[in-house]
C-alpha cells in the first residue's frame, strides 16, 4: 500500500478552504438573524395587503398562512402582483419558511392578535 504524505502546501489550502466555509456559514446564519429582526414588520406589511382585498391579497394570505403553520406551499407566480418592496419583504419570508427552526412555534400570534390571525384564515 502506498502512503500519501499531505504536503504544507496542501494543508494550507486545506485550512483555507475550511475558512471559507466557515466564513461563508457565518454570513449565511447572520442573514437569517437579519431577516428575522425585520421579521414582525414584514409579517405586518403583508397583513396590511391580505386584509385590503388588493389583487395581492391571496399571495399574502398563502405566505402568512405558511408562516403560521410552519408548513405549506406559495403559488411564487403570484409574486407577480406585488410592487417590489412587498416582494422583497415576501421573498425574505418566503426564504424564512425555508428555515422552520428560525419560526416560533406559536406562529403569527405575538405579531398578530388571535382575532386578526382568525380572520386572515377564515376563507381557507
Amino acid at each position: 500500500m502506498t502512503e500519501r504524505y499531505v504536503s504544507t502546501d496542501d494543508t494550507a489550502e486545506i485550512l483555507a478552504s475550511m475558512d471559507r466555509a466557515e466564513a461563508a456559514a457565518d454570513a449565511a446564519h447572520a442573514r437569517l438573524e437579519a431577516m428575522k429582526a425585520g421579521f414582525p414588520a414584514d409579517v405586518r406589511r403583508l397583513h396590511d395587503l391580505a386584509v385590503d382585498g388588493t389583487g395581492a391579497a391571496a399571495i399574502c394570505v398563502q405566505i402568512l398562512r405558511c408562516l403560521h403553520q410552519k408548513r405549506g406551499t406559495v403559488d411564487l407566480f403570484e409574486l407577480r402582483r406585488l410592487d417590489l418592496t412587498n416582494k422583497a419583504a415576501a421573498m425574505r419570508l418566503i426564504e424564512l419558511c425555508g428555515n422552520p427552526s428560525m419560526l416560533s412555534d406559536s406562529g403569527l400570534m405575538g405579531i398578530l392578535s388571535p382575532d386578526e390571525i382568525e380572520a386572515l384564515f377564515a376563507d381557507a
